[in-house]
């Protein structure tokens, strides 16, 4: 494993970035084939219903910068 890493620590920044898009796209390909347990899809479900329940659309990114102190 450490002759590939070496390998990729030869690449440029551009290239090390293009292999980390292109290693993310082919586990996202997979995750139909990705399972999950049944705790887990009831926590995803427990949170969806939490969002689609709440009455507030959330902070609006104006709120969060006046929060901040950010000038907008």
């Amino acid at each position: 494993m450490s002759t590939l890493l070496d390998e990729i620590q030869q690449l440029d920044i551009a290239e090390r970035i293009q292999l980390v898009e292109d290693l993310w796209d082919s586990v996202a390909a997979r995750t139909s084939n990705f399972p999950i347990t049944d705790a887990q899809k009831a926590e995803l479900d427990r949170r969806l219903a939490k969002r689609t329940s709440a009455k507030s659309g959330g902070v609006s990114l104006d709120q969060i910068a006046q929060k901040l102190g950010v000038i907008r």
